[in-house]
């Protein structure tokens, strides 16, 4: 997406990867934040997880996740405590909201809201990444849904019914309390 035209207000070299890569890092690590969540990383990036990102993150101590098969998805990034290297991802959960549209309307078998917003809600390649974490010493995993949703003011409902997706999705795997 920074390739593309819509981006041609910003110089070229300033688009390309290599650039944009060391300055997303030199930014994030300025925040020292316990809890990184980027938006909008398209599958692409996927390849260079392992090589270039994940890396990157464990240098500053944290570990994370970044999980998808298409379209553009969300990457969770959560602080080490300081000495103690094992917080661990337990699991990750990914879901493209297209497809969880796409599996509601075949299980339904008819169309309950419009034609035009399941093809709208079906057009679009947000998604969700649920994080389970276990942090040294405690007890209950720490759980993190990180999320994009539809910008567009023009369709509010769409974000409404992705933010329900996303619920939805969190709730099948969160943990249960006892």
């Amino acid at each position: 997406l920074a390739m593309s035209n819509k981006h041609a207000y910003c110089p070229r070299e300033l688009r390309e990867w290599k650039f944009r890569f060391s300055r997303l890092c030199a930014e994030i690590r300025s925040w020292d934040a316990d809890c990184v969540c980027l938006q909008e990383v398209k599958a692409s990036v996927l390849a260079k997880f392992e090589e270039q990102l994940a890396p990157e993150w464990r240098l500053v101590g944290h570990v994370g996740a970044m999980r998808g098969r298409s379209g553009i998805f969300p990457a969770t990034f959560i602080r080490q405590e300081a000495g103690a290297r094992d917080t661990t991802v337990l699991g990750t959960h990914a879901a493209l909201f297209s497809e969880e549209f796409r599996l509601a309307r075949q299980k339904n078998g008819s169309d309950k809201v419009g034609s035009q917003l399941w093809r709208k809600l079906q057009s679009r390649d947000e998604g969700v990444l649920i994080t389970v974490f276990r942090r040294p010493g405690e007890q209950r995993p720490l759980v993190v849904a990180n999320t994009h949703l539809y910008w567009d003011p023009r369709f509010p409902h769409v974000k409404a019914m992705q933010a329900a997706a996303a619920v939805v999705r969190y709730g099948s795997i969160a943990p249960r309390k006892r």
